[in-house]
C-alpha cells in the first residue's frame, strides 16, 4: 500500500466513527428488510433513513472502500466493526458469500440503495441462501457499488486484471457466440450452414475422440446416426418414422424381460404405456399429517399482523441501541412509524409504543437521562398539532375505531396535549369518538381548567364551542366561572351551545347563567335556555323560574316561551304555583285584552300539569264559576289532567 495521506486525527476519527455507525445500522435495517414484507411500513422507514444517511456520510467522507474478514470489517486498516455474534453478523454474512472487499462510490443515490439491500434480502430470503449474493448484486445494475470477491483473488493469479463484475458481463453477452448445436464442435454448427452440396443434407455426427479423430462405428464400417437432420422440401429422407422407433423399443423391453426370466409376460403396445406422470403424482402425494402441517402453517400466516410484529420490533430496536446517537436515530424512526400507524388507524399497537417509551424514559431518567428526554420528547410530540390532525384524520377515514382503542391511545398524552385535542374535536364527525374527546377532556383538564379556558377566547366559533362543552363536564365553579364570560359572544352558535351545554351542568351557578339566556337577542337561544332550566327540576329551578316570571323582562318573550315558562312553573312548584296561576286566571279582562286573554288561556294548560290536590280543588271551583268561558275552560282542564294522571289506568 502507498503513504497514507496526512488527515487530522479528530477528522479521521469522526470519519471512522460516522462509518462504524452506519454500517451497524445496515445490518440493522437488513435484518428488517428480510424478516418483514416489502410494504411493512418499519422497513420503508428504516430503509429511507438509512439510504439518506449514508448518501450523506458518502457525500461528506468520498468514496468508502471497506475489506471483509471472517468476523470484522476494515476501513484504512483500522477495524470499524465486529460481529458479536452469528445473529449480528453483517462481515460473516459478506465474507461466507465470497465478498472480500466492497466500495460505496461517490455519487451513490437512495434508489442504488434500495436496489442493494432489495439484492441481500433475495439472498436471505432464499431457502438454503442457494442463490449467489455477488450474481445478484451484479444483476441490479448498481454502477456506484463495486466489489471483490475470491473469484477475483483467485483468477488473479492468472490473469491480473480479472475482474468477476467483468467477466459476469462478458459471459452474458457471449452467450450467445458460444452456444453449441450437436455434441462438441464447432464443425457440426459450420455444417449446418456451409455445406456446399444441397443434395446431402444429413449432417455428420459431431462426436470426436479426444485426440480429434472421428469414432469409428461399431459394425461395418457403417455411419452412425447424426443427431439432426436437415428436411430438402420434395425430398424423401431416410429417417426412421415413429412407428419403427416403437417397435425397436417393444423389442428391447421384451429381450430384458426375458433376460431378467420374465418371458411369459405379454408384450404391450406402445399406445398403452405407463403413464410416468401418473406414478410420480402417486409417489409425491402428501401424506394427511403434511397436508395439516401446511395447512396449519397458511393459516398462521393468514393471522400474521404486520403492525402488532412491528411494535414488537420497535421495543427491540430501542432497547439494543448501546450509543446516544444511533439511539437518537431509532427513536426518530419509531416516530416516523408511529405516524404511519396512526395513518392506519392502528391506535392500539402505537398505544403500546408510547407505553413503552414511557416506561423506558422512566427507567433511563437516572442513569442516562439524555436518553430519558429525547424519549419524552417524543410522547410529548405525539400529541402536537400536526400528529393530532393525523389523528382526526385517521377517526373520520375509520369511523369503526373503537371507543376503547381510541380512549386508550389518548391515555399516553399529558396536559401539554389539551389545546390541540380540544381544537381538533369539533372536526371529528363521529358522535361516539366526540364523547370519548370530551370525557378524557373533562378528567385531564380538571387540574388544567385554565389551559382549557384559554380556547373560549379563540377567534374561530367551533374551538370555542368545544371549550364551552369541555368546561361544563367538568362544571366546578372556576369552570363557571369562565363560562360565563361566553354568554356575551358575538357567535349565535357559541350562546346556543352554552345554554345547550348547561343544561347537564350539576352547578348551581349555571342556573344564573340560564337565567340571563332567557332575554337573549335569539329566539331559539331564549327557547333553550327555558328548556334548560326546566330539564333541571328542583327547588332552586323552581325560585330560578318564578324570578323569571316575576322579572319586568317576562312580558317581552314570546309567546311560546311564555307558555313554556308557566309550565315549568306548575310543573316544578305544585301546590306552590297554584295561588299565582289562580289569580292570572280570575284576573278581569273588561276591554278584551289579548294579553290577558293569552295568560288565562296558559294558566289553565299549565294547571293540566300539576298534579297536587290543591290544583284539584281550583279547578273543581273554577267548573262552577257563573262565568261561562272560565267554567267551560275549567271543566276541558279537568278532563285533559286527569287523562294525563290516569289515562294508562283508564
Amino acid at each position: 500500500m502507498g503513504p497514507k495521506m496526512p488527515v487530522d486525527g479528530e477528522k479521521l476519527d469522526m470519519k471512522l466513527e460516522s462509518i462504524s455507525l452506519i454500517l451497524k445500522d445496515m445490518l440493522k435495517v437488513i435484518k428488517v428488510v428480510s424478516l418483514y414484507p416489502e410494504n411493512n411500513p418499519l422497513p420503508q422507514s428504516l430503509r429511507r433513513s438509512f439510504a439518506e444517511k449514508l448518501e450523506s456520510i458518502i457525500q461528506d467522507y468520498g468514496e468508502i472502500r471497506v475489506r471483509v474478514n471472517r468476523d470484522r470489517l476494515i476501513y484504512a486498516d483500522e477495524v470499524i466493526y465486529k460481529d458479536k455474534s452469528k445473529e449480528e453478523s453483517l462481515a460473516g454474512l459478506l465474507f461466507e458469500t465470497g465478498i472480500t472487499e466492497f466500495t460505496f462510490k461517490e455519487g451513490l443515490e437512495v434508489e442504488e440503495i434500495y436496489r442493494l439491500l432489495d439484492s441481500i434480502r433475495t439472498y436471505l430470503n432464499t431457502p438454503g441462501k442457494n442463490a449467489d449474493l455477488a450474481a445478484l448484486i451484479w444483476e441490479s445494475g448498481i454502477s456506484r457499488f463495486a466489489f471483490q470477491t475470491l473469484e477475483d483473488v483467485a483468477l488473479s493469479e492468472y490473469n491480473e486484471n480479472f475482474d468477476i463484475n467483468v467477466h459476469l458481463t462478458n459471459q452474458e453477452l457471449n452467450q450467445n457466440s458460444e452456444a453449441v448445436f450437436g455434441t462438441d464442435g464447432e464443425e457440426s454448427f459450420q455444417a449446418i450452414f456451409t455445406d456446399d452440396d444441397p443434395s446431402d443434407m444429413r449432417l455428420e455426427q459431431a462426436s470426436a475422440s479426444s485426440d480429434g479423430q472421428p469414432i469409428k462405428s461399431g459394425g461395418g464400417g457403417q455411419q452412425p446416426h447424426s443427431l439432426f437432420y436437415a428436411a430438402v422440401p420434395g425430398q424423401p429422407t431416410d429417417q426412421e418414422s415413429d412407428e419403427e422407433i416403437a417397435d425397436e423399443e417393444l423389442l428391447r423391453v421384451a429381450d430384458a424381460a426375458s433376460a431378467m426370466g420374465f418371458s411369459d409376460l405379454p408384450a404391450q403396445p406402445a399406445g398403452n404405456l405407463p403413464n410416468t406422470a401418473l406414478i410420480l403424482n402417486d409417489e409425491f402425494k402428501l401424506s394427511s399429517e403434511e397436508e395439516e402441517k401446511i395447512q396449519r402453517i397458511i393459516a398462521e400466516d393468514a393471522e400474521f399482523d404486520p403492525y402488532e410484529s412491528t411494535s414488537e420490533l420497535l421495543k427491540e430496536l430501542l432497547m439494543q441501541e448501546s450509543e446516544l446517537e444511533s439511539f437518537y436515530e431509532s427513536v426518530t424512526i419509531c416516530e416516523k412509524v408511529l405516524t404511519e400507524f396512526i395513518q392506519a388507524a392502528r391506535l392500539a399497537e402505537a398505544g403500546r409504543v408510547l407505553q413503552y417509551m414511557k416506561q423506558l424514559e422512566d427507567r433511563l431518567r437516572n442513569g442516562k437521562p439524555l436518553w430519558a428526554e429525547r424519549l419524552r420528547d417524543a410522547c410529548v410530540t405525539a400529541g402536537s398539532r400536526d400528529r393530532l390532525n393525523v389523528l382526526k384524520q385517521a377517526l373520520n377515514d375509520h369511523p369503526d375505531v373503537s371507543t376503547a382503542e381510541l380512549s386508550g391511545y389518548l391515555e399516553n398524552f399529558g396536559w401539554e396535549a389539551l389545546i390541540g385535542i380540544t381544537d381538533m374535536m369539533g372536526e371529528i364527525e363521529n358522535k361516539s369518538h366526540r364523547e370519548t374527546l370530551v370525557s378524557f377532556l373533562s378528567r385531564m383538564g380538571k387540574d388544567r381548567i385554565d389551559i382549557v379556558a384559554r380556547s373560549i377566547y379563540d377567534k374561530r366559533p367551533d374551538v370555542v364551542r368545544n371549550a364551552i362543552t369541555i368546561l361544563s363536564h367538568i362544571g366546578d365553579p372556576k369552570a363557571l366561572k369562565h363560562l360565563a364570560k361566553t354568554a356575551e359572544h358575538p357567535d349565535e352558535t357559541v350562546r346556543l351551545e352554552l345554554v345547550k351545554a348547561l343544561r347537564v351542568s350539576p352547578a348551581e351557578e349555571a342556573l344564573e347563567i340560564l337565567k340571563n339566556a332567557v332575554s337573549d337577542a335569539s329566539a331559539e337561544v331564549r327557547r333553550e335556555a327555558v328548556d334548560s332550566i326546566v330539564a333541571r327540576r328542583g327547588q332552586s329551578a323552581f325560585d330560578l323560574i318564578t324570578d323569571v316570571i316575576n322579572d319586568s323582562g317576562f312580558d317581552t318573550l314570546e309567546e311560546a316561551d311564555q307558555q313554556t315558562l308557566l309550565n315549568a312553573y306548575s310543573t316544578l312548584g305544585g301546590d306552590q304555583s297554584v295561588t299565582f296561576l289562580g289569580r292570572l286566571i280570575m284576573a278581569r279582562n273588561l276591554f278584551g285584552n289579548h294579553k290577558l286573554r293569552f295568560l288565562r288561556r296558559a294558566a289553565f294548560e299549565a294547571l293540566s300539569l300539576n298534579r297536587s290536590e290543591r290544583c284539584e280543588v281550583l279547578l273543581v271551583k273554577l267548573s262552577s264559576s257563573w262565568r261561562r268561558d272560565i267554567k267551560h275552560r275549567a271543566q276541558e282542564t279537568i278532563n285533559r289532567r286527569r287523562e294525563i294522571m290516569y289515562g294508562d289506568e283508564q
